[in-house]
């Protein structure tokens, strides 16, 4: 059985994660953990602060090598507030209907935490925190 603490496991796992939908689960299967351990560890395992900054390091080059630029979080909320305004980027009247507007509106609320979704059940959840500075 392999072992988190080896980095060409984690390296594996990672890579597995990020290749199959992000299913956690899967991912350890894949990389030769059975499927008991898996179903049984699997929150655990993706606690590893390794495991968490090789998943942010792919996904960083990943990003790098499509050339993809992603839109900062104060850009996406100006384009909401826009769109919350049936106006464009440059300010200029745009036909949205109200339920594009409200979608808009939703969006930015969410991204300003103004609300909170309530899931029940048992929830298996992998945070990534890496620190890249944003475009201002």
């Amino acid at each position: 059985m392999p072992s988190i603490r080896e980095q060409s496991t984690i390296k594996a796992l990672a890579t597995a994660f990020l290749s199959n939908g992000l299913k956690q689960e899967q991912a350890m299967i894949e990389v030769g953990y059975t499927p008991a351990y898996a179903n049984s560890y699997c929150g655990k395992m993706w606690d590893n602060v390794q495991l968490k900054v090789e998943i942010g390091r792919i996904q960083a080059e990943m990003a790098e090598e499509s050339n993809l630029k992603i839109k900062t979080r104060l850009e996406r909320q100006a384009y909401w507030s826009n769109a919350m305004d049936g106006k464009d980027l440059q300010g200029n009247d745009i036909t949205m209907t109200m339920s594009d507007k409200l979608r808009a509106s939703e969006l930015l609320g969410k991204s300003k935490a103004d609300f909170i979704d309530v899931v029940r059940g048992e929830n298996k959840v992998l945070s990534i925190n890496v620190n890249v500075k944003e475009d201002e």
